[in-house]
């Protein structure tokens, strides 16, 4: 393989990568001209009809040719959702990369906190930056199972605590 060749593979493996985050995503109507803060947050978690948590676990890269233009990329990361608040989303959710800003770089395996609009984020935080965000949401509406069967809290029964059933006990 010549130098040229090995130069363009790069080039162009780091036009992909560079193609598939938007350094200038569509901002929640809340967020227009405003940072990401408490107020933000409180909105945030007010509008989304769902809040979720999910471990990003890769890209797909789609090539389209359409008969009126070139051939285009179309990028989606994907997420596994495991908790949320709200509504229920399916386990897997697919996100086009015109929604993810270049300031995020998803990392295989990293959780993240994503307001959602139907499919698509209203904002995305990482997990590790959303301490402020889990005080404000408290315990989870759902979640999924290790076996991918979603389980609603409000279904859920109570399981008393190891000193209210010892106190339930007859003495002997």
């Amino acid at each position: 393989m010549s130098r040229s060749s090995v130069l363009a593979a790069l080039v162009l493996a780091v036009a992909q990568q560079a193609g598939a985050c938007n350094p200038e995503p569509p901002v929640a109507p809340i967020m227009a001209g405003h940072d990401y803060d408490a107020v933000a947050m409180e909105y945030l978690i007010r509008d989304a009809d769902s809040i979720v948590v999910g471990r990003y676990t890769g890209r797909l890269d789609i090539m389209v040719r359409d008969a009126d233009s070139e051939d285009a990329s179309r990028v989606s990361y994907l997420f596994e959702l495991t908790d949320g608040w709200k509504g229920i989303r399916p386990r897997s959710q697919a996100i086009g990369g015109y929604w993810v800003s270049c300031e995020l770089q998803p990392q295989v395996g990293t959780h993240y906190l994503m307001f959602m609009a139907g499919a698509q984020p209203l904002h995305i935080v990482a997990v590790r930056d959303a301490s402020a965000e889990f005080e404000e949401l408290g315990d989870f509406d759902w979640f999924y199972d290790t076996k991918g069967e979603l389980i609603r809290n409000e279904l859920v029964k109570e399981i008393p605590d190891a000193d209210e059933e010892s106190a339930e006990l007859p003495a002997s």
